[in-house]
């Protein structure tokens, strides 16, 4: 448990010296965010592509154990 005199000491916020390239390091994590978007839906994309043709057909669901009653 924390007083509520302690709680507010904490919840302060710091006035410390901002560091120069704190707006250079949210624009890198921007980058490297985008960056990890676009690898993703492109390794996605890449994927789907590699499906075979009788998958879209439908063929690929119509084997013997389905058709059986």
């Amino acid at each position: 448990m924390i007083c509520a005199a302690c709680l507010k000491r904490l919840a302060r916020p710091t006035r410390g010296r901002r560091h120069r390239l704190a707006g250079l390091v949210v624009v890198v994590e921007a980058l490297a965010g985008l960056l990890t978007a676009w690898l993703f839906f492109y390794a996605v994309g890449r994927d789907l592509l590699a499906i075979p043709d009788s998958f879209h057909e439908g063929t690929v669901w119509k084997s013997h154990w389905m058709d059986e009653p």
